[in-house]
């Protein structure tokens, strides 16, 4: 089956997305997000929304292991309810608190004006949507919803090195399923997209197409700036080493509301 296009986000984040992305863990989260509290604890402790929040993989680190009131906010309901079943304690965590779930629309977010002095959007969350205006929206929103002088880390792909690097084609074995991928950059449209064709004995065949908006470093700081955000610094990996447009895997982009 496939999925639209220009919506290809509604329908794809599902039982099947976790399965294909099982590998990316709490352990995972919390060696970055350790990194995080080493610089930001004393903003995440007023509070931390984590918009597009998935599973609630970091959603929980922060939560449970740091002790910040966390809400996290995501579109699917499939991984939302995920993310609320989720035992602390499988994940090597405490209870020290428990995150808050609410379902919602990046561009249209169901959290109070300036209620978080924190705010995180996770592993290539942002530029799904095909109209520009509404991934501005989107930032906007979640501008919206810090606390002057409040934080915003967010993590994209470094471009240039996303589209130098480019994987044309792979096929791996996951679970039950066959998975092949096909991977291409649209210079005019700035996308890269990735369809994916899954296939398992028990299964029909199912294809997605994941799509997103890919942006220069300067192109990203126009945005944010538009949306009364200002970048005070970028980080090229999870490991927070210094941003490197020629060699960084990631751009995670650290932003603050300026009013």
């Amino acid at each position: 089956m496939g999925e639209r296009a220009d919506e290809w986000y509604r329908n794809w984040f599902d039982d099947d997305y976790l399965e294909l992305y099982r590998h990316r863990d709490s352990a995972e989260a919390r060696e970055f997000l350790d990194h995080v509290r080493a610089r930001f604890d004393t903003f995440g402790r007023d509070g931390a929304a984590d918009l597009a929040c998935g599973a609630g993989r970091h959603a929980w680190v922060m939560a449970a292991a740091f002790g910040w009131p966390v809400v996290g906010v995501d579109l699917s309901m499939t991984l939302l309810e995920h993310a609320a079943r989720t035992d602390p304690a499988e994940l090597a965590l405490n209870r020290a608190r428990t995150p808050r779930f609410v379902c919602g629309d990046l561009r249209n977010l169901p959290l109070r004006s300036s209620a978080f002095r924190f705010a995180v959007n996770l592993f290539t969350s942002y530029g799904y949507f095909r109209a520009e205006r509404d991934n501005e929206r989107a930032l906007r929103e979640m501008a919206r919803v810090l606390a002057p002088r409040g934080v915003l880390i967010l993590d994209t792909m470094n471009a240039r090195r996303a589209v130098e690097t480019l994987i044309p084609e792979d096929r791996r074995q996951t679970g039950e399923w066959d998975v092949h991928q096909r991977r291409a950059y649209h210079s005019a449209a700035r996308r890269i997209e990735k369809t994916i064709t899954l296939r398992r004995a028990d299964r029909p065949e199912r294809r997605v197409t994941e799509s997103v908006r890919i942006y220069t470093p300067a192109e990203l700081d126009a945005l944010l700036a538009r949306a009364d955000l200002e970048t005070i610094d970028r980080w090229g990996d999870y490991h927070t080493s210094p941003f490197s447009e020629r060699n960084s895997p990631r751009m995670i982009t650290i932003a603050e509301r300026v009013r």
